[in-house]
Parts: C-alpha cells; structure tokens; sequence
C-alpha cells in the first residue's frame, strides 16, 4: 500500500515534529510502498517547503500541494476535509501525522470522516498492522 504523511512546514522547509511522521511513515516493512507528503497553505513559503521536500527526502515519492488561503491557519475542520479527500483519490493504507498538537488536532476529525479509530502516541512500528505505544506515568525518586 500508500502512506500518506500529513505535515507541517514553516519558512520553506518541513518542521521537524512532521520529519519525525516522516521517518515512522518509512519504518512499515513493506518494501513496495510509497511514501506522499500533504503540504497545504498558500504563498511562496508553501511552494518552497514542497521543493526543498521533493529534493531533500529521498523517501517521499510524491508530494501534494493544496494550496488555498484557507489552509493558512491549522484549523482542523478544512484540514481534516482535505485530508479526507485525498485519502479517498490516493487510496492510502496509512497515514501518518505528527503526535503534536497539529497533528492531535487534526487527526481525529480525519478519523472520523473515515469511519476508522486512529493509533495515537506511537513510539515503534511491527509491521503494517502492529503498533506500539507505551502510556507510562514514571515518576523519579531521590529518596
């Protein structure tokens, strides 16, 4: 299958937390999938992360530019619908966002409109079905 990495750019360049979804994205063990990124905003810092993305990251073999003033700001509701979208015309297997608070916020609405239960906090990859994810509450003692 497709992964879809949905991120985040500022100044021309992907942000780092949305790199990290990036590098996950890769981990599935399936030596026959793609990897796509989402990029969305408007303006020429839209267009540079996209190109600097394309030429940087011998990873991604496509990426996808929406670009429209309404996704300037990081509301989840366009982005969600956009996300959304290109899921059904991209037929992803996968996708992947950054465990931020962009990608907290957007994700589950994403989630929602595909009728499908996301995986959040991951911290490794089994295989394209298996996931882990610790919930650890570690509390440290000079006692």
């Amino acid at each position: 299958g497709s992964t879809l990495v949905v991120a985040e750019h500022e100044g021309g360049v992907i942000k780092p937390p949305s790199l990290s979804a990036l590098a996950a994205a890769t981990c599935l063990p399936d030596p026959d999938s793609s990897v796509s990124v989402l990029l969305a905003g408007s303006g020429p810092s839209l267009h540079q992360a996209a190109s600097h993305a394309a030429s940087s990251y011998p990873s991604i073999s496509k990426v996808l530019v929406a670009d429209s003033d309404k996704f300037k700001n990081p509301l989840a509701e366009p982005w969600a619908k956009l996300v959304h979208l290109v899921q059904h015309s991209g037929g992803y297997s996968h996708i992947f966002a950054a465990a931020n608070s962009f990608g907290k916020n957007i994700m589950p609405r994403v989630a929602a409109l595909l009728d499908v239960s996301p995986i959040t906090d991951v911290t490794g990859i089994s295989d394209s079905n298996t996931f882990v994810r610790y919930d650890v509450l570690c509390f440290l003692s000079m006692f």
